[in-house]
Parts: C-alpha cells; structure tokens; sequence
C-alpha cells in the first residue's frame, strides 16, 4: 500500500473520531458550571506558577470587597468601569483564558442589574479599552503553532475550525510521518486530544462572548446623557455606535446580527432618552441631528437592515425625534406643563 493511500485512509479514519470529540464537547456544554470570577482560582497550580491564587491577590480582594457594596451598583459602577477593566488586564497578565473573562463579565452583568442607569460617557470610554483588553482572550492557544492562522480569525466558527484542523493535520502528518507509521495509536490519540483541546477552546470562546453581548446590551438599555451639555449626546451615541463595530472588527462580536441588535437598543435607548427629558433640550439639539441625519454618513445608520418588517433605524430617530420636539415646542408654548 502506497503511502498517499495510507494516509486517506488514516485521514477519513480521524476525521470519524473527530467528529465524535466535537459532539462529546458540544454535549458537554449543558452541564459546564462557572461560580463567576471564582472559578479562575480552580486553577491554583498554574496561577501559583505564575505568581499565586487569584483569590489571594490584593486586586481580586479589593473588588471582591467592593462589589458586595450596595452603594457600589447605585452609585459607582454607573460612572466607572475601571475595576472590570482591571480583572480583564490582569487576567492576561496571568494567561487566564475564555473562562476568566466570561466570569468578569459575569459578575459586573449581575451587579449592574442593580444599577438604574449608565452614564453614556463612562460607558464610551470602557468600549473604546475593550479591544485591547479583550485581544488575548480572542485567540486560540493553538493559534502561535498554525501557520497563516490570524487570517482565520475573521471567518465563520464552521470554516475557521476546518482551516485549524487542516492545518494540525497538515503539520502533523508532515513533520511526524514516521511516527504515525511505527505507532498509530499513539499518534491518533494525540491527534485528537489536539482536536478536542481546539473544540473546547473555540466552545469557551463563543460561550465568553455571549457574556459580553450580555453585558453591553444591559449596558446599553440603560444609557442616559447630559441633558445640561445637550451638543455631547449625539456625539456620544454616534462614538458608542463607531466603538461596537470596533468589536466586531477585532472578532470580539462575531456576528453582525448581534451588532444590528445592539444598535437597536442603543437608538431605543436614545429616542426614550429624548422623550423623558425634552423640555431640557434646545432646538440646536434637534436641529444639528437632523442635518447630521440628511448626510447619510453615519456608521450606526449605514449597517444594512436585518428585519425589513419594521421601520428602519434613520426612520425610528426621525420619528422620535420630530415627536420629542413637538413636545417641547408645546411645553415651552404652555400648552402642556411637562
């Protein structure tokens, strides 16, 4: 048997037990528990050897401490971001994976629950660090060892994986083609412990970005502005909008559906804005936003429809916006009183 035939054969052999790894983790995902940032500390000999317990560290002390505040969620978490931000870099300084900032973003989604509303501009600002912060924890461990793999980052979960797995193959039947002969066994367990490692890798990653959907959408529902620095809002939500898609193109969101979502919320968000506070609002606001609107420039208004069932995104601020100001004009004329 020549050795092309060999390797088909071995090669349709693997793929079935593949295929029964993956289905082994996908099943396995109903019964994965996570106690929230806790969970980091499951891994105390790896952190020890990296510095020490996550729980015995000051930082993870001192926002332990102050999350169970109950002022912390009324009366900081709103304005400052700063303590997520903090886990999220120092998790990568102790090459904490997925797992850990799934449980960060866990945690703050479950504080701000108490929260009655965000501030718009500390809320910018944490999107704008999140690229960067969030960078390690979107790349798989295998990645250093696959040639060409940061132009797989940009694909669909089905063609990224088959691209990895093409290309262990590839490097492992090319460099220990000799192995595979003298024990195959061996060497298919290997294999697919590999395969398995990078289905669960990719399985925490999507898990990890659930949670930060979660969290932004939370986020986002409850925004308020400036109602005394009117000219700051639109600008605000326009760089909120820039900052989303910014996610989508470091792979953070992964999904322009989950984007449109999220620009959903963020316009609701706004015309409720504008509906609640329109006597505070000067007839520059309306009017700059209209000439902003007739540009047809604006990213949070370019991203094509999904749902061509309902108004569009430029139509829903229109209407808000021409309903938020009559109510204003009326209120300012005396024919209504708030």
């Amino acid at each position: 048997m020549n050795r092309p035939t060999v390797f088909v054969r071995y090669y349709m052999g693997f793929c079935i037990l593949l295929f029964l790894s993956i289905q082994s983790v996908h099943g396995a995902q109903g019964v994965i528990q996570d106690n929230g940032i806790d969970a980091a500390t499951k891994t105390s000999s790896a952190a020890g050897a990296r510095g020490g317990d996550l729980a015995t560290m000051p930082l993870f002390q001192f926002v332990c401490t102050e999350l169970k505040r109950p002022e912390y969620a009324r009366e900081i978490l709103p304005y400052d971001f700063s303590y997520l931000h903090q886990l999220l870099v120092y998790g990568k300084t102790l090459h904490h994976r997925q797992n850990y900032a799934r449980s960060v973003f866990g945690v703050f989604s479950n504080v701000m629950g108490a929260s009655h509303d965000i501030s718009a501009y500390a809320f910018e600002a944490l999107l704008e660090l999140l690229p960067n912060a969030l960078r390690p924890y979107t790349l798989l461990s295998v990645s250093s060892e696959l040639p060409f793999y940061p132009e797989s980052t940009d694909m669909l979960f089905q063609d990224r994986f088959k691209h990895i797995v093409s290309n262990i193959l590839f490097i492992q039947f090319s460099s220990q083609f000799d192995s595979f002969k003298a024990e195959p066994v061996l060497f298919f367990d290997d294999l697919a412990h590999r395969m398995s490692d990078v289905a669960q890798q990719e399985l925490d990653m999507q898990l990890m970005r659930t949670a930060v959907k979660r969290f932004i959408e939370l986020a986002l529902s409850k925004l308020i502005w400036r109602s005394e620095k009117p000219e700051t809002i639109w600008p605000n939500v326009k760089k909120i909008a820039d900052n989303l898609m910014q996610l989508v193109e470091h792979n953070i969101i992964d999904d322009l559906n989950d984007l449109n979502d999220m620009y959903w919320t963020l316009i609701h968000r706004f015309n409720y804005f504008t509906d609640l506070l329109n006597a505070h609002l000067p007839q520059s606001f309306y009017h700059d936003i209209r000439t902003d609107l007739s540009s047809d420039s604006i990213l949070l208004l370019t991203l094509a429809e999904q749902d061509s069932c309902i108004r569009t995104k430029k139509e829903s601020l229109i209407r808000a916006l021409v309903e938020s100001e009559a109510k204003r004009l009326a209120y300012e004329k005396g024919i209504v009183l708030s």
